[in-house]
């Protein structure tokens, strides 16, 4: 078995007979396209000192270097991506996870040899993009590039050439509507101009965009303008 399946790929395998214990929790290598991840690091459930992780079950995944929680609500399964809020390094080669005495957590990149501890999460003073990091640690960890060393996110200056344009192809049409999408929904790539992305010019990139932009492309509503996101 390969979490659910069958594995070699196999029809009618015996998954009952074999007296197997099936997993709780599976997911695909990739979800709408997107690059999930391909091997689960099994990890712990925490009873550390952070509440928002407290009594779930915390994993990541080796090759992606992401780290989720699962926990069950009711009759949901509830899966969270941390990775970005608790500031994981640029994908690490997630090993093994560790417990210490207190409940906290520890993970282990196998290729950088490096052992991270999981702390609370503090809100960034300076977060241009909306990832919920620090700017200065984005370019350090090579989430952001900043070309000119200035200090911001390459994707925060000012770059507007065509309102709308999320996706950064000249155009402003529906792709631009599900890479936003994808960007707030699913942590998707960032937008390729912040300005350009916020379509109603609100200074912020969220849903008010998606539908300004479906407005203006099937309805003819106003024509998206530049925000100032990245000022």
């Amino acid at each position: 078995m390969e979490g659910l399946h069958c594995y070699p790929n196999i029809l009618n395998c015996d998954t009952i007979g074999l007296g197997l214990t099936q997993p709780v929790y599976e997911y695909f290598h990739a979800d709408n396209g997107v690059f999930t991840g391909r091997s689960i690091t099994a990890g712990y459930v925490y009873r550390g000192s952070i509440p928002d992780l407290y009594g779930k079950f915390v994993f990541g995944d080796f090759i992606a270097g992401k780290v989720w929680t699962y926990h069950v609500d009711g009759p949901d399964t509830v899966i969270d991506d941390h990775t970005i809020p608790l500031g994981i390094p640029q994908q690490p080669f997630i090993v093994s996870f560790g417990r210490d005495v207190q409940g906290e957590l520890y993970f282990v990149d196998y290729v950088g040899g490096k052992l991270y501890k999981i702390v609370p999460w503090i809100p960034p003073t300076i977060d241009c993009n909306g990832n919920f990091s620090e700017d200065s640690i984005d370019i350090s960890r090579e989430f952001s590039s900043d070309s000119n060393g200035n200090g911001i996110p390459d994707e925060c200056e000012p770059c507007c050439d065509v309102a709308g344009d999320a996706n950064g192809d000249g155009r402003a049409n529906i792709a631009d509507v599900t890479f936003i999408i994808s960007r707030i929904f699913t942590g998707g790539a960032p937008p390729a101009c912040n300005d350009a992305a916020d379509a109603n010019g609100d200074n912020t990139i969220n849903i008010a965009d998606v539908t300004y932009l479906i407005a203006r492309i099937f309805a003819g509503g106003p024509a998206p303008v530049c925000g100032t996101t990245g000022i």
